[in-house]
């Protein structure tokens, strides 16, 4: 009964994976982790200026879009 860890991107290329892990969470009465890294925003400016302001903004909306994405998985997770 050990825990199983799945690690996301959110990518189409993680479904599988994940419904593999409810699977074998499930056969092996197993709790499930989900676990995303979130990465600072790339932003490319050639001549221009992103104050710190507009770059705490992207970072913020980036983790609120990564818990929401985590929260849905979380609930089909506890729906299987």
């Amino acid at each position: 009964m050990r825990p199983i860890l799945y690690a996301t991107d959110f990518s189409a290329a993680a479904r599988p994976a994940f419904r593999a892990a409810l699977a074998w969470a499930s056969g092996h009465r197993s709790r499930l982790h989900l676990v995303h890294v979130v990465t600072p925003p790339v932003v490319v400016l050639e001549d221009s200026f992103l104050s710190a302001q507009s770059w705490r903004r992207l970072e913020a909306e980036g983790l609120r879009a990564a818990h929401r994405r985590l929260a849905a998985l979380q609930t089909r997770a506890r729906k299987a």
